[in-house]
């Protein structure tokens, strides 16, 4: 089939193929795709998050589609001011999902406010982390993942860069019934010691 028969595939009307020299025809039933699920765009990181197995983007509104991989290390990134279109990919009888649009926009990064890619930092120590979120949760840019320490209100999360960074600003999400500091310090060191 060339580009414009499968674009006109659908569940309705499936594949009808006949054999030559013979009247008869088989029907391949076709169903619509899944549901794309829980996806989001995070725009600091310039990356898709969340359930991104069997992915497909395209960056040209929808003439090509590329295979999404999606790692913060080395993942596809989507920079600058653009929309990307994402689909779950058609498998066996199964179509593509319905696209779903996802804007992102230019680093509004400045000298004295700049952000450092999650990729740059590595869980150094923590107080507690429990078996279902565990504190690599807490760096990996999704906000459908936490990192769950102990109740006791003694928590902490110590976190490694990749080199000496100046920084100003910390920012962190809570989920919505817990994960709120009361109060919180900051110590830093350059050898992870003093």
């Amino acid at each position: 089939m060339n580009a414009s028969q499968l674009a006109r595939l659908n569940a309705k009307n499936g594949i009808v193929i006949g054999l030559m020299g013979t009247d008869v025809t088989y029907k391949i039933e076709l169903t619509n795709g899944v549901s794309l699920g829980q996806i989001y765009a995070n725009d600091n990181e310039d990356v898709l998050l969340g359930q991104v197995n069997g992915l497909k983007y395209s960056q040209d509104n929808g003439q090509t589609w590329h295979d999404y991989t999606a790692t913060l290390a080395d993942g596809v990134r989507f920079g600058g001011n653009q929309t990307v279109l994402v689909r779950k990919k058609a498998t066996g009888t199964t179509l593509a999902s319905p696209t779903k649009s996802f804007t992102f926009k230019a680093s509004q990064d400045q000298a004295t406010s700049c952000y450092v890619p999650l990729k740059n930092l590595s869980v150094f120590e923590v107080s507690f982390e429990a078996k279902n979120n565990p504190a690599t949760n807490f760096l990996d840019g999704n906000p459908n993942t936490s990192w769950e320490s102990q109740a006791d209100g003694q928590s902490y999360f110590a976190f490694a860069l990749d080199k000496p960074r100046y920084i100003n600003k910390l920012q962190y999400q809570t989920t919505a019934n817990t994960g709120a500091m009361q109060s919180c310090m900051v110590y830093t060191s350059m050898d992870g010691q003093s």
